[in-house]
């Protein structure tokens, strides 16, 4: 969780999920992180996805490029486990 030191807080809630091919960390965000950047949300599966995926796919290495269409068709927020500290 190293890559999430700083960001949000798992006090207030966490979420992973084991899809199979990715690992996914869900946390909630502190007052102040929620305050600038509004609503999170889980695009898989919709234009929003599509827009972000067109931006960055280019700066992906090869494994992550099939990795990231197959996130595009899991169904969303699909969580196995809340922790709370």
């Amino acid at each position: 969780m190293i890559a999430l030191a700083g960001v949000g807080d798992a006090n207030l809630g966490q979420w992973q999920e084991w899809t199979g091919f990715a690992f996914h960390v869900r946390r909630r965000l502190t007052a102040e992180e929620q305050a600038i950047t509004g609503d999170a949300i889980d695009c898989r599966g919709t234009d929003e996805w599509q827009k972000r995926y067109d931006a960055m796919k280019d700066k992906l290495p090869a494994p992550a490029l099939g990795m990231a269409i197959q996130e595009k068709e899991r169904p969303q927020c699909q969580t196995t486990r809340t922790t709370r500290r």
